[in-house]
């Protein structure tokens, strides 16, 4: 495709984008990075998966921040499938653009790992947890083979120890180590090998980073910014913070919320959990239901089609990402005023964890806070204990028996 032919298609997108109202800014980013794709097809005359990657490396110097970068990347993938596939951007379709490359490069006998592991965990296991454990198990391998294996038999227990640590330094922790287990469990089925590499495996310990938590203050504000009719947060923004501060469900959940979901008649939500595939059953609190009918009810697009209640503001009006969920979380707590110093945590993690604490400090039961907050394991409650301080307390030792000098004091 020569520049003027290439030139001409991507001006019919930036007028198909304009014709569906897409956003002024998200309408300039994808002609930045049109005109970027033009003056580089100058130097490369081949549209080829090569050339795209090349556009990505040159978005990386030229990105400001990692979100910029992400952005730019989703853009370049929506611009990749105009180009090759004649697919106009589409919120609700993801691309694996630029993210199956390393798979690509592995050795045909660790492809067969891969691909032995996806066909027979299809049906058994959620499609978001194969794609979880296949990008772990890709990462996997292509370190060994920077090690210089390629295949099972070159694989040494000092090679799969060094994805695990580095200078003596945990460099990966437990996480890594599940997704890549199931991995390797399932191709046992086929060669007794994978016995061997599995318990070259470490057991390094599960890190849990601190909960940066809200106080009470805080939760004071953001509940004055969801009352307040006076600000920028709109009836859906509302709506899922209302949701996610009395309910404590996941982002994720929120985002799939049906109408089938919501049980008016009983005055209760049901639904699939997205992350474990369980059933949860919730009161609807009259505060949740009202601000969930006024937002249908006023702000809705009724032309949608899409069968989640919450939906993007613009069109095609698709349904809310997890990138979504955490811009409307940020947004809230703008309008709270807290929340603004950089590396403050800012998602909706952060409401389910108050819930949980103030449940816990209130002395509710823990396998009633367990199933409020629909955990699959009553050990997943104890990242909250770390907040409770009602109860904390009660364990801190006096230190009236160790004297200090006053001059500590004024150290």
């Amino acid at each position: 495709m020569n520049v003027k032919k290439l030139s001409e298609r991507l001006a019919l997108l930036i007028s198909h984008l304009m014709s569906h109202k897409y956003s002024d800014c998200y309408i300039g980013k994808y002609k930045f990075v049109s005109k970027l794709i033009v003056e580089n097809l100058m130097e490369h005359s081949k549209l080829d998966d090569n050339f795209f990657e090349r556009i990505y490396h040159l978005l990386e110097q030229r990105s400001v921040s990692k979100s910029t970068l992400y952005e730019h990347q989703c853009i370049l993938r929506g611009i990749r499938s105009y180009i090759v596939l004649g697919e106009y951007p589409n919120r609700g379709r993801k691309s694996r653009f630029l993210k199956e490359e390393r798979y690509k490069f592995l050795s045909p006998e660790f492809q067969s790992i891969i691909d032995y592991y996806v066909n027979h965990s299809q049906g058994r296991k959620k499609e978001t947890a194969i794609y979880r454990e296949r990008m772990m198990g890709i990462i996997f391998l292509t370190h060994l083979q920077s090690e210089g294996c390629m295949t099972i038999s070159d694989v040494s227990e000092a090679s799969v120890l060094s994805f695990f640590y580095s200078g003596g330094e945990i460099v990966r922790e437990a996480t890594y180590k599940g997704h890549i287990l199931a991995v390797l469990k399932i191709n046992q089925n086929r060669d007794e090998i994978f016995r061997r590499l599995i318990s070259f495996l470490p057991n390094p310990p599960r890190r849990r980073k601190n909960i940066q938590y809200l106080t009470d203050e805080e939760m004071s504000r953001i509940k004055e910014a969801l009352s307040e009719k006076d600000n920028d947060l709109t009836l859906r923004d509302k709506a899922i913070g209302t949701i996610a501060m009395y309910t404590g469900l996941r982002s994720c959940d929120i985002a799939a919320l049906g109408i089938e979901n919501i049980d008016w008649n009983n005055d209760l939500i049901i639904l699939s959990q997205q992350k474990t595939g369980n059933s949860l059953r919730l009161p609807l609190m009259p505060t949740v239901g009202n601000a969930i009918f006024e937002y249908i009810l006023k702000e809705r697009p009724p032309e949608t089609t899409i069968k989640t209640i919450f939906v993007h503001k613009k069109w095609p009006y698709s349904g809310l990402t997890r990138q979504s969920m955490y811009s409307i979380s940020d947004k809230i707590m703008e309008a709270a005023d807290i929340r603004r110093n950089t590396g403050d945590r800012k998602g909706f993690h952060l409401f389910r964890h108050h819930l949980a604490t103030k449940m816990l400090g209130n002395d509710v039961p823990r396998p009633v806070v367990s199933a409020t907050l629909g955990h699959s394991s009553p050990e997943s409650l104890s990242i909250y204990l770390n907040a409770d301080f009602i109860h904390l307390k009660e364990f801190a030792l006096s230190i009236e028996e160790y004297p200090m000098d006053e001059k500590l004091f004024t150290l």
